[in-house]
């Protein structure tokens, strides 16, 4: 299979994406002084899951960014609130 230049763009795009909520995600965590654990107990997603979320590995579902959204008591928009692309 061969990708196009639009093919890689947007897969460097949705990493990026990635990233940049699992960062907010972390940092907001963090401020609230909330554990792993914490978030783990209230959203039912595995560790593993939330570690790869916070370090941009791994693409979150709408229905967990949802669940993140109450915990942290931020709105969705947050989540993508300075990020930049280019469609």
């Amino acid at each position: 299979m061969v990708l196009t230049s639009k093919n890689r763009t947007s897969t460097i795009m949705k990493q990026t994406l990635a990233q940049h909520v699992g960062n907010r995600i972390r940092k907001r965590r963090l401020k609230l002084n909330l554990t792993q654990i914490d978030i783990l107990n209230t959203c039912n997603i595995t560790g593993t899951l939330l570690s790869k979320f916070e370090d941009g590995k791994n693409n979150i579902s709408i229905h967990q960014l949802y669940a993140l959204s109450k915990v942290l008591k931020r709105d969705l928009n947050w989540f993508t609130k300075g990020f930049e692309h280019n469609c």
